[in-house]
């Protein structure tokens, strides 16, 4: 988990655009990735829960960011809580919903399977791990796609109600952001954050 002194072991950010997107400019320290899954990976400092990283790398994705994601906590209101303790490993997903960005850990068989029964079908529980899910392209996909058609506060009611780890993204409904929140999912199909698993990331790196 991101630890609230800086200095702790870096996070990874894993992006994947959409085909045709202005994709913005590598920022410093990134490193260009082509596999099959994400387009880029950053890494970023570990001084930031997982939610205040989510938003600074959404800040620094639509632009509103030239410099390296600043070590900062944002001011938030007060339904914006998200947790300290959201579990990296294996990474948390950051996926749009209708009306703002969440992210959701699917990392266990009864979280993953909940996730499915609620949000998407039998065949993804069938055929894809808890473990992978995060870095499964159709997943993530098809996730985009059906979140898209809910609000963010509703689906992260609904997976706390499963027992599926999940939060919206500080600052970053579109009560906050508007039109800046919707343009990005024009660009960003899905992301992941944290340290990936050895064994998961020597998968995709075939």
């Amino acid at each position: 988990m991101a630890s609230d002194a800086p200095g702790g072991p870096p996070l990874r950010a894993m992006m994947k655009f959409w085909p045709g997107a202005a994709v913005p400019a590598l920022p410093a320290g990134a490193i260009a990735a082509g596999g099959a899954a994400f387009d880029w990976v950053v890494e970023l400092p570990a001084a930031l829960t997982p939610g205040d990283t989510a938003a600074d790398l959404l800040a620094l994705l639509s632009g509103a960011e030239a410099a390296p994601l600043p070590s900062v906590r944002r001011v938030r209101d007060h339904a914006d809580h998200a947790p300290d303790d959201l579990p990296l490993c294996p990474p948390l997903s950051l996926w749009r919903a209708r009306d703002g960005w969440l992210l959701v850990h699917t990392a266990t068989r009864e979280s993953w399977r909940n996730f499915c029964a609620t949000f998407l079908n039998r065949s993804a529980y069938r055929d894809v791990a808890p473990e992978c899910a995060w870095s499964d392209a159709e997943i993530n996909r098809l996730a985009t796609v059906i979140l898209d058609t809910h609000k963010a506060d509703d689906v992260v009611g609904t997976c706390l109600t499963y027992q599926v780890p999940a939060a919206a993204v500080p600052g970053w409904h579109d009560r906050d952001r508007g039109g800046e929140s919707r343009a990005l999912a024009e660009q960003l199909a899905w992301a992941a954050l944290g340290p990936p698993c050895p064994a998961t990331e020597e998968r995709d790196a075939r």
